[in-house]
């Protein structure tokens, strides 16, 4: 499969299992964003749903531009990627919205399923090469 084919699929990847880990999270009585209840503005909304989509979009073009030597490796890789991104955006929520600081199982646990779901995306990735 082609670069922008690979980027696609992990793109795609990324989007649906995210968007199912929110919904989930938003709806189980015992999901992690049940704690936090900042709401935000419809503009502020937007504003998460561009930069989400951008971070997605981005992590694809690098994960799929990557070559790895083993699963392992890949694993490893976007884990890396995935602890980063969730981190930086986490921290920055904890710090800046007061629902987040109420809890911070929302922050720790979307940091680890950023980590293990960019890992999983690597493993996509090369699975496509």
């Amino acid at each position: 499969m082609d670069y922008l084919g690979r980027v696609g699929c992990v793109f795609g990847f990324i989007m649906v299992l995210d968007v199912c880990w929110i919904g989930f999270n938003r709806t189980w009585r015992m999901g992690i964003y049940n704690e936090n209840h900042a709401t935000l503005s419809m503009a502020a909304t937007h504003q998460v749903v561009i930069a989400s989509l951008a971070c997605w979009l981005q992590t694809a073009l690098f994960l799929c531009y990557e070559e790895y030597d083993t699963q392992g490796m890949a694993f490893g890789k976007g884990a890396w990627i995935g602890s980063l991104v969730y981190g930086v955006f986490n921290l920055t929520s904890f710090s800046l919205f007061e629902g987040w600081r109420k809890s911070w199982r929302t922050s720790l646990g979307d940091t680890v399923w950023g980590t293990f779901l960019f890992g999983m995306a690597a493993l996509v990735a090369q699975s496509l090469l």
